[in-house]
């Protein structure tokens, strides 16, 4: 029987027991996106209980298309101190420090351009735009980007957000993806967009450790089931992903 208090080799690093802290957004950032004094302290606070993996909560690739007003931001260099500071305070306390970046995509704040795979709604008085394959090609670098700033902030890894219906998780599943091109149809084609990403990251920053995070099944017509998630796990693990994150 495993033990969860024991340290568990994952992506190269040494994890000092197997419990996470899964990502959380709490709204405690700028409304510019940086990393506020309240931010590092909630942190801090977590690291302290001896958890061994942190997953800080959804960071934007992009501020025009982030979950919450006052979401962090990982869209622009001039971040990177507050999330060093974020990360440090982490790690101080014997964690190990990684950060889901996400595009809100179908979600959003209020004020967000909704974009999905189709126009398709998952919420209420929304009309999503079809994102153009111009933009998707935008997004896949901003993804890299983000990546690059969260290794240069000190992060151990990066987790993908693949997950509830934001930009990639919306690509994922026929429920909200009804493209006839490359990035629809198949789940190998509805699976490119993720692909790429994870292959772009891997090309720039090497073995850097990667999460991605995804819906196992959804319980709606033409969602995810449970035999096409386990496709979708073993398609993003072939592309280079350290470790897959079922939601």
């Amino acid at each position: 029987m495993v033990d969860l208090s024991e340290p568990i080799e994952f992506a190269g690093l040494t994890v000092k027991n197997r419990f996470v802290m899964a990502p959380m957004v709490r709204n405690l950032a700028t409304e510019e996106g940086f990393v506020t004094d309240a931010v590092v302290q909630h942190y801090e606070e977590c690291s302290k209980g001896q958890v061994g993996l942190i997953i800080v909560e959804a960071a934007a690739i992009t501020w025009e298309h982030r979950i919450m007003s006052k979401n962090i931001g990982i869209h622009d260099d001039k971040l990177i101190p507050g999330l060093r500071k974020l990360a440090d305070g982490i790690n101080a306390h014997g964690a190990r420090s990684f950060i889901q970046i996400n595009h809100s995509g179908l979600k959003g704040h209020g004020k967000t351009r909704y974009l999905g795979p189709s126009n398709i709604p998952v919420l209420k008085n929304t009309n999503p735009e079809q994102i153009s394959v111009d933009e998707i090609e935008d997004v896949k670098q901003w993804f890299v980007d983000a990546t690059r700033r969260a290794k240069e902030a000190g992060f151990d890894g990066v987790e993908i957000h693949g997950a509830h219906y934001y930009l990639l998780s919306a690509f994922l599943s026929s429920y909200t993806n009804r493209r006839d091109d490359e990035y629809g149809g198949s789940t190998e084609n509805k699976a490119r967009f993720s692909v790429d990403i994870i292959k772009m990251i891997r090309e720039e920053l090497g073995d850097y450790p990667l999460i991605f995070r995804m819906n196992g099944f959804e319980n709606v017509v033409d969602g995810i089931s449970m035999e096409e998630g386990i496709e979708i796990a073993k398609i993003v693990e072939q592309a280079g992903i350290d470790s897959v994150h079922v939601s």
